[in-house]
């Protein structure tokens, strides 16, 4: 969508010369795709391509940081957990590893459903305890399409492992659209010859997690934008 393209590069620019030149950052991704189809909108692999050609929208797989944890509150749900179960926001330890919560004041026990909204650490880690530790998480990553290295460890609850930009959009796509898993594409159709246009094949969203799953998680993600 040549208007979203021209959106997304624009705003990356006023970012990193505004914001993100005062944090020392220089370069950023942006991904927009539909989340019923995966059909990519906008994509934004650089600064300036005259600068460098590496498709950090595409290619690059960084920390996703708190942004794995909603693969870790679908785990919990799916073992049984619900948004307005409780849990512990106070601070905790695990061996040699002591997860902080920032600027956050415990309350003693939030929901689940605030623990996300409000990303709280010490309660995001507990909540991997309870939805089967981080093999259940990877598993849930795994299978609405993150790809790259996951620690199995309590500190992947807080995303210390890697993704890819496109990948963790189409992840989320998930949440967005009921419940099923999309393929990101760039290509609607291909010329044929004789002016006649062939699809591309792809393949279907398919399900991959249940339709009450899918809808308290975007209730929790709508909570988090709240």
């Amino acid at each position: 969508d040549p208007r979203l393209q021209a959106v997304a590069e624009a705003r990356l620019e006023a970012l990193l010369a505004g914001p993100g030149a005062k944090a020392g950052v220089g370069q950023g991704a942006v991904v927009a795709l539909d989340a019923n189809t995966g059909a990519v909108r906008a994509m934004v692999g650089g600064r300036d391509y005259r600068d460098t050609q590496f498709n950090r929208a595409a290619d690059a797989r960084r920390q996703p940081g708190s942004v794995f944890k909603p693969f870790v509150f679908l785990a919990a749900l799916e073992a049984g957990m619900r948004p307005e179960d409780a849990v512990s926001d106070g601070p905790l330890t695990l061996g040699a590893w002591s997860p902080g919560n920032g600027q956050w004041r415990p309350r003693g026990e939030i929901t689940v459903e605030d623990a996300l909204a409000h990303s709280v650490n010490t309660s995001a880690v507990r909540v991997l305890a309870r939805a089967g530790g981080p093999r259940a998480a990877i598993a849930a990553a795994r299978r609405l399409g993150v790809d790259g290295r996951l620690p199995n460890d309590a500190s992947v609850a807080l995303g210390t492992g890697e993704a890819g930009l496109l990948d963790l959009c189409a992840a989320f796509a998930a949440f967005a659209n009921g419940g099923y898993r999309v393929e990101p594409h760039g290509i609607a159709s291909a010329a044929a010859g004789a002016g006649r246009a062939l699809p591309v094949p792809r393949a279907a969203p398919r399900r991959v997690m249940e339709p009450a799953q899918a809808g308290a998680m975007r209730d929790m993600l709508e909570a988090a934008v709240s």
